[in-house]
């Protein structure tokens, strides 16, 4: 066989699928109907931390009181987009134009975009200069980074924005038994069903659960009943506090409190390069009256924030009680890169001799410990002397919570020889495959 007959081979992508094992559960179908692992029993069990695709994104980008879309660098399968807080570039908080009391739209959050604005309170005329903001793009569900920050994500639809301007109503998100202290919140609301100004409210933040709610401005009235808000969806993500290296990227998960009308500075305890992205939210509702946070200043040491309440209905003074902000620092463009941690059995061939131009079948059983569906990132590895490097196939499968499942990756050998095969760096066994002579 040519050089180039055994490349096009042992890289052949459609000799790479990979056959999944049936039902969920314990004793799953095998791969292609064949039977008989060699060593039926399992081995030791090993809890492995399995690295899987990048499953968010951090980014800066400016935004005005239209609609403009912020494409993703990966497509997702159910994203949260956290885009907060707003660019504020003046010094007097009465200003009105660009530092006019404003805040972040999110509309059209798909897999691969979502679309921003500005968004003016409604006693505003709704016309916004630029400004900048940083976001967050994360993928739904429970993740775990590789230095075991823990990160959970999802969306709640609570009660409409409560009576008057109170935040008395809302709901209730569980983070289980996610956090063991108190984590970061980030939240945002991800939908425009009605586009009446919005925010998020958070309070009562402990290590299980946190109370969000739909915010309006004060003097909201006319038609409707002051304080009434359509039905939206809120996206929301809960981080560990801490700080560390996730891939290249350096990141600080952290909160500050007694942030109030004047401004406060957040300085960042880990180094950065450059001016990170800074997402943030208020985490509390010490002053119950409508604001959003909003920041200037963004060094790589420090930024500068402040609440900045809405003065509808005659509201002229903005004297807001100091609240705890949350927030992530991270550089932008960055990914974030998580870990799924399973309990990963002893992995098995099939066969232990094969033909030239037959499949070897790496076999696994895995149990996904996690409460809900979680991803498993099988890389299968074949090294041998009658090979160019290292040959590398990789499938992915998502397990639901507390399930083992049979996993089985087949791998096409179009060269003979004796070959050193892993499984997520777990050694499974020495291949032989032996040539086959033509017949004449």
């Amino acid at each position: 066989m040519s050089d180039e007959d055994h490349e096009s081979a042992i890289n052949r992508p459609s000799r790479r699928s990979v056959l999944l094992g049936g039902a969920l559960g314990v004793g799953a179908l095998t791969a292609g109907g064949a039977s008989g692992i060699v060593g039926d029993a399992l081995g030791e069990t090993r809890t492995q931390s399995v690295p899987t695709a990048p499953v968010g994104e951090v980014g800066i980008t400016t935004v005005t009181s239209e609609w403009s879309t912020v494409s993703f660098d990966r497509e997702y399968d159910s994203p949260v987009v956290i885009a907060r807080p707003l660019s504020y570039r003046g010094t007097d908080f009465n200003t009105f134009g660009d530092d006019a009391p404003a805040h972040t739209r999110v509309r059209n959050v798909s897999a691969q975009s979502a679309e921003l604005r500005v968004e003016e309170w409604e006693y505003q005329d709704g016309t916004h200069g630029e400004n900048e903001v940083s976001y967050l793009v994360i993928e739904q569900g429970r993740h775990e980074l590789p230095d075991g920050t823990s990160i959970q994500v999802g969306t709640t639809v609570p009660d409409p924005a409560s009576p008057f301007y109170k935040a008395t109503h809302g709901t209730t998100v569980s983070f289980g038994s996610t956090f063991s202290e108190r984590p970061v919140v980030l939240s945002g609301v991800q939908t425009a069903n009605d586009e009446t100004a919005v925010v998020t409210r958070q309070r009562n933040a402990t290590a299980s659960s946190v109370d969000l709610a739909l915010q309006v401005e004060r003097g909201v009235g006319g038609a409707r009943p002051a304080g009434e808000h359509g039905q939206e969806t809120i996206g929301w993500v809960a981080i560990a506090s801490g700080s560390g290296t996730n891939g290249d990227a350096p990141y600080e998960v952290a909160s500050v409190g007694g942030v109030s009308q004047q401004w406060s500075t957040v300085g960042f305890e880990t180094t950065f390069d450059a001016p990170p992205a800074f997402i943030a939210s208020m985490a509390t509702t010490n002053g119950d009256q409508p604001a959003n946070l909003r920041y200037a200043d963004r060094t790589a040491e420090s930024v500068r924030v402040f609440s900045h309440e809405e003065q509808s209905g005659g509201f002229a003074e903005l004297i807001h009680a100091g609240e705890r902000v949350d927030y992530l620092a991270m550089p932008q463009e960055a990914s974030l890169i998580a870990l799924n941690v399973f309990d990963v059995g002893e992995p098995t061939l099939r066969e232990t001799t094969i033909d030239e131009g037959d499949e070897a079948v790496v076999t696994v059983d895995v149990t996904n410990n996690a409460e809900s569906e979680e991803t498993f990132v099988a890389v299968v590895r074949v090294e041998g002397a009658n090979i160019d490097g290292t040959y590398e196939t990789s499938t992915s499968v998502d397990i639901a919570g507390g399930v083992t499942q049979s996993v089985s990756l087949p791998v096409e050998f179009a060269v003979s020889g004796t070959f050193d095969v892993s499984l997520n760096d777990i050694p499974v066994g020495t291949l032989t495959v032996d040539e086959v002579t033509p017949d004449c």
